[in-house]
């Protein structure tokens, strides 16, 4: 029995096996391959900034036609059926008493026009209109942001497969080492603690191995939470060539750059349209001190008709010519039309308060406005602060790269004919991966930089 039970554990083991392992393929195969300007698209798609920042432009939209609005007539309407019945006794000439049921239609249709308020309404659009281009500015500078941030997962996951790269090329080395001096032990020609050495080594490459492959895990997550997409799918990232060619001569011109970015900033430019509307809302608020002038006019019909009625306890409804609604209401239309008035000489200091708070809102524009112009003059200077640091780091790190290699190289010669201990070989091959890394990190690092200093500029 047990024999049997070994069997049938044995057949479903190999059973699950086969279907992780089929469905793992599975996954890898159906893998969605992502490249670089597919991810920039995406996250200016599905980006929680873009996206408040379109609902931004689409609201100013709508204030600046409310503002529009303001200078156009407007139009009511309204109406009402009724129906009435019961005694009435009428005094006006002999008391008459009167028993009718009466149904009753009548509408009216109202318009106004602003003749002049102040200017507010001009002040209203003026500020509508300036605050729908800051939407914009700002919502361009938004999705100039996004571009920057997803470039710098990405590369961040490139540089994390070229770093897994050669931790793998590492770890081959160490145990391709430990095995060649497992064999030198047999034979006596080296000491056992070179292999128990080489073997803590080879354990170490093996651990940095692993955590760079869960480092390059967490950043293809962190990368598609930035593009919204669900981090259960399966996606991979398709390799970008790295540029490495210098920025052209005219970027070494520091006064140009900052008025090149000055021109260019979205940022900047919607802080200033921000503080010119804020402005335009002083002059409205001021507006209310002024007299108001409306044009209104309007046009008025009525219609009744008697389903009874007794005079005197007389039932007179026959001898009433009584024409239908729509005739009535044809012709028994009046209108009025007037030109009102009217100016606010106290109004327990609402416009006094509404104006303080206007100036207020607009001195805090002005402060936004000059710290968005300080901080462009930092941003440039330290983004070419870091540019010029990242062409060094090529040079260095590929003299170092070459000097590690080297070092290495000769140091693997010398530790195979005896006249080089372990601890110099263990640390030239230490120093040979961190130059690799060196290297790949300089590389991405210039190429990250021209697009920083891009940004900065306000460059699309």
């Amino acid at each position: 029995m047990n024999f049997f039970n070994s069997v049938k554990l044995f057949v479903f083991g190999s059973l699950v096996s086969g279907l992780l392992s089929s469905s793992a393929q599975d996954t890898t195969r159906k893998a969605k391959v992502l490249t670089f300007d597919e991810s920039i698209q995406i996250a200016l798609t599905n980006s929680t900034n873009v996206l408040k920042g379109m609902n931004a432009v689409e609201l100013t939209g709508a204030q600046v036609l409310a503002a529009h609005g303001q200078f156009l007539p407007d139009a009511i309407a309204s109406g009402a059926y009724s129906y009435t019945g019961g005694n009435n006794l009428l005094t006006i000439t002999a008391p008459t008493l009167v028993n009718s049921q009466r149904t009753n239609i009548n509408y009216q249709i109202t318009s106004s026009i602003n003749i002049y308020n102040g200017y507010g309404n001009r002040s209203s659009l003026k500020a509508a209109l300036l605050s729908k281009e800051g939407a914009e500015y700002s919502l361009t500078r938004a999705q100039q942001q996004v571009k920057l941030d997803i470039t710098q997962s990405y590369l961040q996951v490139m540089l994390d497969r070229e770093i897994i790269t050669f931790a793998t090329q590492n770890l081959q080395t160490s145990k391709k080492r430990e095995e060649q001096l497992n064999e030198l032990v047999k034979v006596g020609r080296r000491p056992r603690s070179d292999l128990y050495q080489q073997q803590a080594q080879t354990s170490l490459d093996q651990q940095f191995l692993t955590n760079s492959i869960n480092k390059l895990n967490i950043d293809k997550i962190l990368l598609l939470q930035r593009l919204r997409l669900d981090p259960s799918m399966n996606y991979e990232f398709d390799s970008v060539a790295i540029d490495e060619t210098p920025l052209a001569a005219e970027f070494a011109d520091e006064k140009a750059l900052l008025q090149q970015a000055r021109n260019q900033r979205a940022d900047l430019k919607s802080s200033q349209r921000t503080q010119e509307a804020a402005l335009w809302y002083i002059r409205r608020n001021r507006s209310t001190y002024l007299p108001r002038v409306f044009l209104t006019a309007a046009a008025f019909g009525t219609a009744a008709n008697f389903t009874k009625l007794y005079i005197g306890g007389n039932d007179v409804l026959n001898t009433y010519n009584q024409r239908s609604f729509g005739s009535q209401l044809g012709d028994q239309i009046y209108g009025a039309a007037a030109l009102n008035f009217g100016w606010n000489i106290f109004d327990k200091y609402v416009t006094k308060s509404n104006v303080a708070t206007a100036r207020i809102n607009a001195s805090n524009a002005q402060i936004d406005y000059e710290n968005a112009d300080l901080q462009i003059v930092s941003e440039i200077r330290q983004s070419l602060g870091n540019y010029y640091t990242a062409v060094q780091q090529i040079e260095t790190s590929q003299t170092g790269l070459i000097a590690a290699d080297q070092a290495f190289e000769t140091l693997s010669g010398r530790y195979s004919v005896g006249s080089a201990n372990f601890i110099e070989l263990s640390n030239a091959q230490n120093n040979l991966l961190l130059a690799k890394q060196n290297r790949a990190q300089a590389g991405i690092s210039l190429f990250l930089q021209k697009k920083v200093i891009a940004f900065y500029l306000g460059c699309n």
